[in-house]
């Protein structure tokens, strides 16, 4: 187990892999040198911040080395150690020079890392990719397809978080009181295919909470994914939202449906306590231009419920809005559920 402190916005590789220590040519550390080293190293590894102080920003691409290294060891890169942080990213990585189809962030390999208060935007692939591995990713308090002040899309050009047969991740997490968007939820938004897409029967237990899908940091006003807030095809027990407090999302202003679910499933999804097609106030209507809620030919679903996980009776605080919709558990299996509020 090592700690590597990134100290320099230079893309260049690590130039003695063997000797234990995070250093370029010049003797800075880079966020591809201990990316490097964290993958040698055996054991959890973590990766801090020390660039100066406020925002930084990473070019990832410029020394023409292409993708960031894939993560094939669990390692902890935490945004937050940046001198200034104050609850948004001052680390941000730019991949409008990465290459055709590369994603910011790959992980596939150890299981059980953490990505943290990072911004990811314009990669011509996936904002952060979980490929399949041993799963129990977390992905926290990161903007991903904005810029660092939450205000601005600059998305990326397939999805923001991208589960491929990938279980047991949480992208976001619960905090109380309530404040979607903020650590350790993400705010997803202004990519150019779904906010997150989880998709593979190589993919059940994975949870969405605490997040902004499609709005600003503020959560007032639409940054929206070009196509739906979450998409799930495939896969089983996967949680948007959830019973206890602070889990719910806001998912809004999304260029499709709120939430997609389609796909073989034995045991079916749980889609609870999100606030979907209003702002984050729950004051005004903040419409999806599809469906809040749809749900095609996959069974056994459950959309609102009360704080008890295992009653299905109550909508709980699933909210409606313009075109978005209030559903009920679906117990027709081959039917396509689409129920209009």
């Amino acid at each position: 187990m090592a700690t590597f402190t990134v100290n320099s916005t230079a893309d260049i590789d690590d130039s003695n892999l063997m000797d234990g220590v995070c250093a370029d040519a010049t003797g800075a550390c880079t966020l591809r040198a201990a990316m490097q080293q964290a993958n040698f190293s055996v054991g959890a590894d973590t990766i801090n911040f020390s660039i100066g102080s406020g925002v930084k920003t990473i070019n990832v691409g410029s020394t023409g080395l292409g993708p960031l290294p894939t993560l094939s060891e669990a390692v902890t890169i935490d945004g937050t150690t940046q001198p200034g942080f104050a609850g948004t990213p001052l680390i941000e990585l730019n991949g409008s020079l990465a290459g055709a189809g590369v994603s910011g962030l790959k992980a596939i390999g150890g299981g059980n890392s953490v990505v943290r208060g990072l911004a990811i935007y314009f990669f011509n692939g996936h904002g952060i990719w979980l490929a399949p591995r041993n799963g129990g990713e977390t992905i926290e308090g990161n903007f991903i397809g904005t810029n660092a002040a939450g205000n601005a899309a600059l998305g990326n050009s397939l999805d923001g978080v991208h589960i491929s047969n990938a279980s047991s991740n949480t992208i976001g997490g619960t905090q109380v009181p309530p404040d979607p968007g903020t650590p350790p939820g993400n705010l997803i938004s202004g990519n150019h295919s779904d906010g997150v897409e989880i998709n593979g029967a190589g993919a059940p237990g994975n949870r969405v909470q605490g997040n902004l899908i499609g709005t600003n940091a503020a959560g007032a006003a639409a940054l929206g994914n070009s196509l739906d807030g979450v998409r799930i095809i495939g896969g089983d027990s996967n949680t948007i939202g959830g019973a206890v407090v602070g889990a719910g999302n806001i998912i809004s202003g999304n260029g499709a449906h709120g939430v997609e679910i389609s796909g073989s499933s034995l045991f079916g999804h749980r889609v609870q306590n999100n606030n979907i097609g209003t702002n984050a106030a729950d004051t005004a209507a903040l419409g999806n231009n599809g469906d809040g809620v749809f749900i095609n030919g996959t069974p056994n679903n459950t959309i609102g419920g009360g704080g008890d996980p295992g009653d299905q009776r109550h909508l709980g605080q699933q909210r409606a809005w313009h075109r978005d919709l209030r559903q009920r558990r679906d117990r027709e299996p081959s039917a396509r559920q689409l129920y209009r509020h």
